[in-house]
């Protein structure tokens, strides 16, 4: 690259800056002295002067140091003329470094996605799990110099693939746990309504059965007979064996019916006694008809 070489010959500037300065040195010093009466107006006078002279070498020093100045001028418009043609340069350079690099970076994108899809495949990863995130990878730093992509890469797309494959085996188990907790809930309820209905069916054949039994006794009781219906006490039957942690409880139940007045008392107390006991009542102590 070329130097820019700049030659600079010093201006020489000449004035009567030593006769001025006594000059001005001699008139300034003649009012160095106590003002009075008599010497205020030539005071005034003199001070009005030496304004006027101040701003006539302020003109001066104006005047000149434009002519002075315009060589630097001229030489800074140069410079920056010089300076827009380098950073002109720079910036089309630039530009095309970025479209190289923008290029070589799309170039290890698609080595990465490459990568990628291969350990989708060998890890078994489920497409729900696809997608890992490889964009801080993509670096001009991420190939070497044959193009192809740095053993770290390659070792950190691995790592990542199977920490998604990890995840995905994590999610399946919680998924076979709500799974089987659903199954069993569902079985629970199945064996809920079958001990419902099961239920429900022996209440209806123990309805059933007392429909028979209360059925049988009416019928029994308006069938004819030759003896009067009289009071009668049914026999005692053996005391009934008391199981450990069990306790025997007696129950009187008093109900009327309608009979033939021929009923006889031994067959109403025999067919009570069977009805009661189909009806799953065996354990009768005593019947006790009155009439």
């Amino acid at each position: 690259m070329k130097d820019l070489i700049v030659n600079i010959t010093p201006a020489t500037v000449t004035a009567n800056f030593e006769d001025l300065h006594a000059y001005l040195s001699i008139e300034v010093s003649k009012y160095d002295i106590k003002v009075t009466e008599e010497k205020v107006k030539d005071a005034k006078k003199l001070a009005t002067e030496l304004n006027s002279v101040s701003k006539g070498i302020n003109d001066i020093k104006k005047k000149q140091l434009a002519i002075l100045e315009a060589p630097a001028k001229e030489f800074k418009r140069q410079i920056a003329e010089l300076n827009d043609i380098v950073q002109g340069g720079r910036t089309k350079i630039l530009s095309q470094v970025k479209i190289f690099e923008d290029e070589v970076l799309q170039d290890i994108n698609d080595l990465i996605v490459v990568k990628e899809l291969d350990e989708y495949i060998i890890q078994d990863l489920s497409e729900d799990y696809y997608g890992v995130n490889f964009s801080d990878l993509i670096l001009l730093g991420s190939v070497t110099k044959s193009g192809a992509l740095t053993k770290k890469v390659n070792d950190e797309i691995v790592a990542r693939v199977a920490s998604a494959k990890q995840k995905q085996k994590l999610d399946e188990a919680d998924a076979e746990k709500e799974a089987l907790r659903l199954e069993a809930e569902v079985n629970k309820r199945v064996a809920e309504q079958r001990e419902r209905d099961i239920r429900a069916e022996a209440d209806k054949k123990i309805d059933e059965a007392k429909e028979s039994f209360v059925g049988e006794l009416i019928d029994s009781f308006t069938r004819p007979t030759e003896t009067p219906l009289k009071e009668q006490e049914a026999p005692i039957e053996d005391k009934i064996p008391t199981p450990e942690g069990k306790k025997l409880l007696t129950i009187d139940i008093s109900f009327n019916i309608l009979v033939r007045e021929s009923a006889q008392e031994d067959k109403v107390l025999l067919k009570m006694r069977e009805l009661l006991s189909n009806a799953g009542i065996p354990e009768l102590s005593k019947i006790t008809i009155r009439g």
